[in-house]
């Protein structure tokens, strides 16, 4: 009888321990399942403070500088760039420049390859060197994206590889006059259809120029001397048409 009475109270506190086990399963699986719906919130929360605040950056952006939406969301994309934008134009970089040449050459050089990586090559310090020396016209924009893909490949100072490569324009008329006679000479076809008021062999020659002088020439001096070489006056030109 004795026996049998503590048969019964084994298993009993055998069930009660496994009731206990149980309930603490139960427990920690409710709390597991409150914790992670609490990241998920955060996670959530925080997503949406972020899109928030590009949206405000991205709007901040647009009515100071005068950009529009699509060119102030691709800067605000993510916050690496736009971090990026705002430095260059603490450093002295023309917000409008800076703004085209981002939206168009770096971000072509970001797609070729790891965009972080390529934002720590060209820093702001080098990319508005290099826009700066573009809007004074001491480099053309060919110039200007040769370098630039030199430094996102390198990482190297601008500076030195414009010196290395030699790179400057060629700003002498007297270096480019003989350029352009000798394309005026080659090309007589074009000369006279230019002469007769049209307008679209002079885009063909001022190519011509820009590429025997391996693209350091300024495209609008090359023009100005075309039309020089040749007597084309503008309102002559217009008139004809």
């Amino acid at each position: 009888m004795w026996y049998n009475n503590k048969a019964v109270a084994k298993k009993g506190s055998e069930r009660s321990l496994k009731i206990e086990q149980q309930e603490r399963s139960t427990k920690l699986k409710n709390s597991m399942c409150i914790g992670s719906r609490t990241i998920q919130k955060r996670i959530l929360l925080k997503q949406k403070v972020k899109l928030l605040r590009a949206k405000a950056r991205c709007k901040r952006l647009a009515e100071t500088y005068g950009f529009s939406k699509t060119r102030a969301s691709i800067i605000c994309d993510e916050k690496q760039r736009a971090d990026f934008f705002e430095s260059c134009v603490k450093l002295g970089g023309n917000p409008t420049d800076i703004a085209h040449w981002m939206t168009s050459e770096l971000q072509k050089l970001q797609k070729k390859g790891d965009s972080g990586n390529i934002l720590k090559k060209i820093t702001p310090e080098y990319f508005v060197f290099i826009i700066n020396l573009f809007s004074a016209r001491k480099i053309n924009s060919s110039i200007a994206k040769q370098i630039l893909q030199s430094v996102a490949e390198t990482g190297k100072n601008p500076e030195i590889i414009l010196r290395e490569q030699k790179l400057e324009i060629i700003t002498k008329d007297e270096e480019l006059i003989p350029v352009i006679d000798s394309i005026i000479k080659s090309n007589p076809k074009e000369v006279e259809k230019l002469k007769n008021g049209d307008m679209a062999p002079l885009e063909f020659l001022t190519g011509l120029v820009m590429k025997k002088t391996s693209q350091k020439a300024d495209p609008q001096r090359v023009k100005t001397l075309l039309k020089n070489q040749l007597n084309i006056n503008l309102i002559y030109i217009l008139f004809l048409c």
